[in-house]
């Protein structure tokens, strides 16, 4: 991968360590950078937060394996879709 695009910008792999100190970027898009920079480096396991909807948001944490099988879940969804 030599890039990806969040809200419509493209974001080269290659300044991704210097795009996330870009004080330009909201809360929500210097996290998703982050997690994408984890991805890329090999992490294996990601905590991800629940939106607290019904109280106080909690830590799940997922295997890179159980995100890829999310991911292409949801594509496949998407396709039944569009």
């Amino acid at each position: 991968m030599d890039a990806f695009i969040l809200n419509g910008t493209v974001y080269p792999v290659q300044q991704l360590a210097d795009v996330c100190q870009s004080p330009h970027l909201s809360a929500y898009e210097r996290r998703v950078i982050q997690l994408v920079q984890q991805w890329l480096a090999g992490q294996e396991t990601f905590i991800i937060h629940t939106s607290g909807s019904t109280g106080a948001p909690k830590a799940l944490p997922l295997t890179r394996m159980q995100m890829e099988l999310i991911a292409g879940r949801v594509s496949a969804l998407r396709q039944c879709f569009y």
